[in-house]
């Protein structure tokens, strides 16, 4: 018996002994521990003097693998063993851009909190950006159209709709004229298109230009005036948005919600002063393209407007509407004094 309990006391200080030893064995490899989220093993290897800027086996920095996964802990613990915040992924992101678009807030705040430039630019591929974007309007339209586009954070926050990462990133300073390489495209423009309404506040908080322009002419007011987005539109209006900005092709927030039917916002264009006869490098005007879409809500509501059917305007514009057989915009516009 005696020897019994030796045997076990010397069994039970042998596993205390090496429960107190401040350095135990690291099986997992640095790598591995963070793509699993191993905090612990990921700090015994950091202390270790392991390098902090290493990447896994596809070439990604182990700060934007952490960062991916939103893993606010370990990439603090990678920040403080040196890892750089600037550096790119295989595809051209960092871990700022990859954080923005997962819409890991407390990440980003980690990133802002150690330095990093929140302006800072990524070139990557539309089959990259694919991958991480969570809404419906792009696939809708069949993708993005470019292969490869230079883009910002704050423009990857507002792709994905993650206004708290936006907010973090207007106190951190960031540019809210920033513009996508490829077509211009502003972080305001982009969430009126997409029609996230909370986006458009945050970036409105930013005191970025409202009237900054695509370059093909287009304004965040058109983005959302085209898509029918009525808060939206109301919003930018009520901010000092110009309705009368025309784009390369001279056509106005008035014409693209005119075509498409959204009449509520037509209605909001008017009201805010739009010019309802504007016409555009061709010398078409607003009421001769709704006449041929048959849209009567659109033509009765631009003649309620102002619209002058008296003149070649209304000519033409119940030719259109001939063309195409609508009769009752036919009737419209001869009861406004349309004349073959």
């Amino acid at each position: 018996m005696r020897k019994a309990m030796s045997l076990l006391g010397a069994a039970l200080m042998g596993l205390f002994q090496g429960g107190c030893n401040n350095t135990p064995q690291v099986d997992v490899p640095l790598v591995q521990a963070v793509k699993t989220g191993n905090e612990k093993a990921v700090k015994q290897h950091l202390n270790k003097g392991e390098a902090a800027n290493q990447k896994d086996e596809e070439g990604v920095p182990l700060l934007i693998s952490a960062a991916e996964q939103g893993d606010e802990k370990i990439v603090s613990a990678l920040i403080q063993a040196g890892a750089s915040l600037e550096e790119k992924g295989p595809h051209g992101e960092s871990a700022l851009l990859v954080a923005c678009l997962k819409g890991h807030t407390r990440v980003v705040e980690s990133l802002i909190e150690a330095g990093v430039n929140v302006n800072a630019p990524c070139k990557i591929s539309s089959e990259f950006l694919t991958r991480y974007y969570t809404g419906e309007i792009v696939q809708k339209a069949g993708g993005f159209e470019w292969e490869y586009n230079t883009i910002s954070p704050i423009y990857a926050a507002v792709l994905n709709g993650h206004t708290k990462v936006i907010n973090r990133l207007v106190q951190a300073g960031v540019d809210a004229n920033v513009q996508e390489e490829q077509k211009g495209v502003t972080p305001l423009m982009l969430a009126s298109l997409i029609g996230h309404e909370d986006s458009v506040n945050e970036v409105l908080g930013a005191k970025g230009d409202i009237n900054l322009a695509d370059n093909d002419g287009w304004t965040a007011l058109m983005a959302a005036s085209g898509i029918g987005n009525e808060k939206v539109v109301e919003k930018l209006l009520a901010a000092g948005a110009n309705p009368n900005i025309p784009d390369k092709d001279g056509w106005t927030a008035l014409r693209l919600a005119s075509l498409g039917g959204h009449i509520e916002v037509v209605k909001k264009l008017l009201a805010a002063g739009a010019d309802v006869n504007a016409r555009d490098s061709e010398g078409v005007a607003v009421l001769v393209a709704a006449s041929g879409t048959g849209r009567a809500n659109v033509v009765q509501e631009l003649l309620n407007g102002g619209a002058d059917a008296t003149q070649e305007d209304g000519r033409r514009a119940l030719k259109m509407a001939r063309l195409y057989g609508h009769q009752e915009v036919v009737k419209l516009l001869s009861e406004a004094g349309a004349k073959r």
